[in-house]
């Protein structure tokens, strides 16, 4: 598994073989073929075993957000967020297009990956009491997170900055999850 991880790394899904799998791995391909019918079935056990969450995002989606410390709450937790996604970009890339292309494995995968921080961001809009949808709004906070985090790491256009990029995301999560 992590063979898979480390050469989705450095190219997509469809260019990593097997032989290249098990030649970084140390072992044979009828080995590889005992645990996974191919290079999909690889990936998608490495993507089991990531849960977009951490213990630091936790600690602030359980914490009051009043403002205005809530530009701050939103900002620590975009740049957790941000930091995590990049530690697993590789497979996280892979996961979310075989699962927006339909694949239903991968997309449960993504599903119960995301599901712990789906449900603090949802406690968290309750407690906000602003009248959004809870979990309408959860999955637009992370589809946003997801994304911000997904482009943050590549060359930014128009004069924008990462810092910037992440500030604005920052920024409108706080509208959603602050307190009045």
């Amino acid at each position: 598994i992590s063979a898979t991880v480390e050469l989705l790394e450095k190219r997509p899904l469809r260019d990593v073989s097997v032989s290249e799998i098990t030649t970084l791995a140390g072992t044979s391909s009828s080995s590889f073929y005992i645990y996974f019918e191919d290079v999909s079935a690889a990936a998608l056990a490495a993507a089991a075993n990531i849960e977009q969450y951490t213990p630091e995002m936790g600690a602030l989606l359980e914490e009051r957000w009043v403002k205005p410390e809530a530009g701050e709450k939103a900002m620590s937790l975009m740049e957790a967020y941000v930091s995590f996604a990049s530690a697993h970009h590789a497979i996280l890339r892979v996961r979310n297009l075989a699962a927006d292309e339909g694949d239903r494995r991968f997309h449960e995968v993504r599903h119960n990956a995301v599901a712990r921080l789906h449900q603090l961001l949802e406690k968290r809009i309750i407690a906000a009491g602003n009248g959004l949808d809870a979990g309408a709004g959860a999955s637009a906070i992370l589809s946003l997170m997801e994304r911000i985090a997904a482009i943050a790491r590549l060359p930014l256009r128009r004069n924008h900055s990462r810092k910037r990029l992440v500030g604005a995301a920052a920024f409108l999560i706080a509208g959603a999850l602050s307190e009045s």
